[in-house]
């Protein structure tokens, strides 16, 4: 199956826009997928990130199905 990728804060133009997964991934799966792929620098930052599916809030069990689009948010900081 094939989900559409965006991500909000410092990791949208170091991440794939599109992932072909197998069927019946949750969100916590697409989690680890994304930390092993990225380089040492996102990996703490995807480890805290949020996730929307379909504009729905996702939880790691939330399951993802073909076509769906995911939000990445990532934590914010300053002050």
């Amino acid at each position: 199956m094939v989900i559409k990728l965006k991500y909000m804060g410092v990791i949208h133009d170091k991440m794939p826009d599109v992932l072909d997964l197998e069927e019946g991934t949750n969100v916590k799966t697409l989690k680890t997928i994304l930390i092993n792929m990225s380089d040492e620098e996102l990996k703490p930052i995807l480890s805290n990130a949020s996730f929307i599916v379909n504009n729905m809030n996702a939880n790691d069990d939330t399951v993802l199905n073909d076509n769906d689009k995911v939000l990445v948010l990532t934590p914010l900081g300053g002050g």
